[in-house]
């Protein structure tokens, strides 16, 4: 029995929200309800840490364990005059970098916000996958899992940008990269995961998709919480997998391109569909977290913008943290939210990811 199906209200914190189901008997101000039988059941929350993870935990001093499998790749970073680019065009380039881009961005962010992170992925034994694995490890990321492929070529994407955060981007999706399977060294990097992040392009990867399915489903099953970024290719990606998702993060267009709906109407299908949290990020206006019984909008922080390349998975890897940590959900996207304004104010993502330091700024200038 469901832990709703026990009670005869509800108390919302906060105005009701629009999405709740027809049937519900308002009293008082409008944050008592009466519960009928058509409000959606929420189900007992598993217990998400295993003996193992909490024996790790105590003995690594308590950090949070965060694994993340595919989509390792290095950014080739271009910033432009304009767009289009013509063939016989000419322009001066005002910036050129190659930094580490796709779920680096994630990983560093995590690292330096105070998680353990740990990469699986299969790449290239090239020059591209030697700087990959060189600086995620001076970052602190455990890359101990990562499958280096001798004559296999490591992904990259040419990111094109302009002054006005116009963007173009060009993938190259590697080479030679094979499907290793949830192999027994990957379970055993599980076993003192606290939680698991994928993105969609490790769904979308013909080399790393099946085995990204396989490695969620392990964590679930091991009562870890699992979260998903579905990205901009989110109409590719079935939603049938999300009932071993806890929590989907994703922006408002990516949710209207995903479940044909917007807002909270949006945000309640994909909740219907299993996963516990729906994170809507919305740029400079904060975001919106959803969850069965709660609207939660969390503003977001005014602040000077030159690339918001990186923003999102700076954003995630921040939510994600402060909600293993236990904080509560109006926190986890203020801390979030902070995340992504100190990373917009940067050039490029990878290395180049805030510190601590610059997110907690922002959080705190934000609580003044």
């Amino acid at each position: 029995m469901g832990v709703l199906e026990k009670l005869d209200t509800v108390i919302i914190a906060g105005d009701v929200p629009s999405w709740l189901p027809s049937g519900l008997e308002q009293v008082g101000q409008g944050r008592t309800l009466r519960i009928s039988a058509k409000l959606k059941r929420v189900e007992p929350e598993k217990e998400t840490i295993s003996a193992k993870r909490e024996q790790r935990r105590c003995n690594n001093m308590g950090k949070l364990r965060i694994a993340t499998i595919g989509y390792l790749l290095t950014d080739w970073l271009m910033a432009v005059e304009h767009f289009p680019i013509t063939p016989g065009d000419h322009q001066k380039l005002n910036e050129l970098d190659i930094e580490l881009g796709g779920m680096c961005n994630f990983l560093i962010a995590g690292r330096r916000l105070g998680g353990e992170m740990v990469a699986l992925d299969t790449i290239g034994a090239d020059r591209n996958g030697k700087l990959l694995l060189e600086a995620l490890k001076a970052e602190g990321v455990d890359v101990t899992q990562v499958v280096k492929v001798k004559g296999a070529r490591s992904r990259a994407v040419v990111v094109m940008s302009t002054s006005d955060q116009q963007y173009a981007f060009m993938g190259y999706p590697g080479s030679e990269l094979t499907e290793q399977g949830l192999s027994a060294k990957w379970k055993a990097a599980l076993d003192g995961a606290d939680a698991l992040y994928l993105d969609g392009f490790s769904l979308l990867q013909e080399h790393i998709s099946g085995t990204a399915l396989k490695v969620a489903k392990e964590m679930h099953a091991r009562g870890g919480k699992v979260f998903l970024d579905p990205g901009p290719r989110v109409a590719e990606i079935a939603r049938q997998e999300l009932s071993y998702v806890n929590v989907v993060l994703l922006t408002a267009n990516e949710l209207k391109a995903w479940v044909g709906l917007e807002g909270a109407e949006g945000a309640w299908s994909l909740l219907d569909e299993g996963p516990e949290l729906v994170v809507v990020k919305q740029g400079r206006e904060g975001c919106t977290i959803f969850s069965a019984c709660q609207e939660i909008r969390c503003a977001g922080y005014s602040v000077t913008v030159r690339d918001t390349l990186g923003a999102g998975d700076v954003f995630n890897a921040a939510f994600v943290l402060a909600l293993l940590q236990g904080k509560s959900l109006a926190e986890c996207g203020a801390l979030a939210n902070s995340a992504g304004a100190a990373q917009v104010q940067k050039f490029g993502a990878g290395r180049n990811v805030p510190s601590r330091e610059e997110v907690e700024a922002i959080f705190k200038k934000g609580k003044q």
